[in-house]
């Protein structure tokens, strides 16, 4: 159903964009234009997005960028002559803002703002923007200086795409975790954004937002991100509100565990405990550890 209303959402972006362009350009949409296919090269055992946005950013600035749909393998579009920077990124995302802006190199993606309260109080990380996760798969790829040369022609680019998603997964041991109520946690020195044309990380650190699940003995925080910013630290915060209304915070610096993965992976901080304060009452309510596998480092597919 989810997948339904997504197509049926870019239907009527892509119709909507014809409507209401073609008051304003129709001269661009009457000019004349060739068949150019885009094929996407899967690599063996790549998880496959449903399908990927086309925009198409002319060298020529006084034209439009244009922007079109193929599906998982690809497809063929129609353009007008000129010569084209081709970036296609997935279309079956949620939590990823997408901005396209009018340049191949400027286009990036970045997630939404998170506001939280009380846990950076207790931090060093007082100034620094919380954002929320990413999805945990996401596509981008391009294809720089495709000339277009004929009208009524056929044209054809190759384009392999890469997910540029890391998930971390970090571990600590817990004691009375009965006592929690709810908790959340934020991992620092992570790139808020990601540069979809020239493939590199955004400079802007933020921390990310996350919500543990836990069991009577582990609580786990998984985070997805586009990336690590090196030389800075990574702390990881974690905020419980306890069964009697009270809040506990826990700081971890986890800069040489992440450090050491810079494309992602598990991290168990074994020598490690959370003591949380002991409580007259109930236990909490919260999340539950099921299906966690091996402690092996977990294979990103990039």
């Amino acid at each position: 159903m989810k997948g339904l209303i997504k197509k049926i959402a870019i239907i009527i972006i892509i119709t909507s964009t014809i409507i209401f362009s073609s008051c304003e350009r129709r001269d661009i949409l009457d000019e004349p234009r060739s068949s150019l296919r885009i094929n996407i090269n899967w690599q063996k055992g790549q998880k496959r997005s449903e399908g990927f946005f086309v925009m198409l950013y002319p060298k020529d600035k006084s034209k439009e960028v244009l922007v079109d749909f193929v599906g998982t393998d690809g497809g063929i579009i129609r353009v007008p002559r000129g010569e084209y920077d081709i970036l296609i990124h997935s279309y079956d995302y949620e939590s990823i803002i997408v901005n396209r802006t009018n340049s191949f190199n400027s286009a990036y993606a970045t997630t939404s703002n998170r506001k939280i309260g009380g846990i950076l109080k207790a931090t060093s990380e007082k100034d620094e923007v919380i954002l929320n996760q990413t999805d945990e798969m996401f596509y981008t790829g391009g294809f720089e200086g495709k000339a277009i040369d004929q009208a009524n022609a056929s044209y054809s680019v190759d384009i392999s795409p890469i997910n540029i998603i890391k998930q971390y997964e970090y571990r600590i041991k817990i004691n009375n975790s009965s006592n929690i109520a709810s908790v959340y946690a934020t991992l620092s020195g992570l790139s808020g954004s990601y540069l979809l044309g020239v493939q590199k990380l955004g400079a802007n650190a933020v921390s990310i937002y996350s919500e543990p699940i836990y069991n009577e003995k582990w609580i786990v925080i998984k985070v997805n991100t586009f990336g690590i910013i090196s030389g800075v630290i990574h702390k990881l915060n974690l905020k419980f509100t306890l069964t009697d209304g009270s809040t506990q915070i826990e700081s971890f610096d986890v800069t040489d565990n992440t450090s050491e993965l810079p494309n992602g992976g598990l991290i168990t901080l074994h020598t490690t405990v959370i003591n949380l304060d002991e409580v007259v009452g109930s236990g909490g309510i919260g999340g539950t550890v099921s299906e966690w596998g091996s402690e092996d480092i977990i294979d990103i597919i990039m």
